[in-house]
């Protein structure tokens, strides 16, 4: 993470604390989905729009089963995760993806069941 780490720290603490089902951290300058993000179970809407990832971690979908709403536009992503068991059990309804580097998506990805974008 970059400039504003504390920010984005403190906007998850506070999602956590409060069990919010959306979290808004669009144009943080993230580099990195942190840690701690993938403890809030709860989430359902996730924006991570105009950040810097590379990358998500291979836990990303299982970590958060009850995400909805992802928003991973503009971005740098090269690939997603490509976690079979994750995807057939999580809730992913809508995948934002334009503006990244993205050349392939995993076949996995397939096994989301209503997942439109």
């Amino acid at each position: 993470m970059e400039t504003g780490e504390s920010d984005v720290l403190e906007f998850i603490t506070s999602a956590s604390a409060l069990s919010c089902p959306s979290l808004d951290l669009t144009h943080k300058r993230l580099s990195c989905i942190p840690k701690c993000l993938l403890d809030l179970q709860q989430l359902e809407l996730l924006y991570l729009e105009g950040n810097f990832l590379c990358e998500l971690p291979e836990n990303f979908f299982s970590a958060l089963p009850n995400i909805k709403w992802l928003d991973l536009r503009n971005n740098r992503l090269a690939s997603l995760p490509a976690d079979a068991a994750a995807y057939k059990s999580c809730s992913l309804r809508n995948l934002l993806l334009e503006g990244n580097a993205l050349q392939k998506l995993p076949d996995e990805l397939g096994e989301v069941q209503h997942l439109s974008g």
